[in-house]
């Protein structure tokens, strides 16, 4: 077991290796941000800054950065590796919750758009319930993944 980070003034969770190495991580110190760095520990950087980020995950290619922020709610973002090209993917109220957000696979064999998953949290009246119920034909349980 080997420490990357050393940073004892610092919580790190949830962290997630890209196709090439490189570690995406949720960082606790001041804010809560994603970070990511080296597979060594080394050029560790801020992807988000000022915010309430958490659960990254890596796109296929290792481009891009999903992730569950809880400002103005608990909605999933995409930032490219760099920290560019921040972009909003669910806009949830109040009553709907998207967390821990995933990357389809994606192939040459498979050539479709990759998606994001996301498991939502929904109360028996939420606008959540009554979209999937549109879809399914039936009352989704909380805990549902959606798309």
């Amino acid at each position: 077991l080997v420490n990357l980070t050393n940073t004892p003034e610092e919580l790190e969770t949830f962290p997630i290796v890209a196709p090439d190495g490189v570690i995406a991580y949720t960082g606790i110190n001041v804010g809560i941000n994603i970070f990511v760095m080296n597979a060594d520990g080394s050029n560790r950087r801020a992807i988000t800054t000022e915010s309430f980020d958490l659960y990254p995950a890596w796109s296929p290619n290792g481009q891009q950065i999903a992730f569950t922020s809880l400002v103005n709610g608990a909605n999933v973002w995409v930032v490219n590796r760099d920290g560019s090209g921040l972009r909003q993917v669910t806009a949830f109220g109040e009553e709907r919750v998207a967390m821990a957000p995933v990357f389809s696979s994606c192939t040459a064999t498979r050539p479709v758009p990759c998606k994001i998953r996301s498991s939502a949290s929904c109360g028996v009246n939420s606008p959540l319930t009554a979209v999937v119920r549109n879809r399914l034909g039936s009352d989704p349980p909380c805990g549902s993944v959606i798309e």
